[in-house]
């Protein structure tokens, strides 16, 4: 599947898109499709680690 990874903050136009995995849920889990998302304008300035 396709997938855009935050690897630096910055705009959307810095998180590339690349191939992963499917994801595989655990044995609680679900697994939800998606057929369209889009990144917004807060989203790259995320750090890849996720602390603000």
């Amino acid at each position: 599947m396709r997938a855009m990874i935050a690897q630096q903050p910055g705009p959307p136009e810095v998180l590339p898109v690349v191939e992963v995995p499917d994801p595989r849920p655990g044995p609680d889990g679900v697994l939800v499709a998606v057929a369209a998302a889009a990144p917004r304008s807060p989203d790259g300035s995320v750090p890849p680690n996720g602390a603000a």
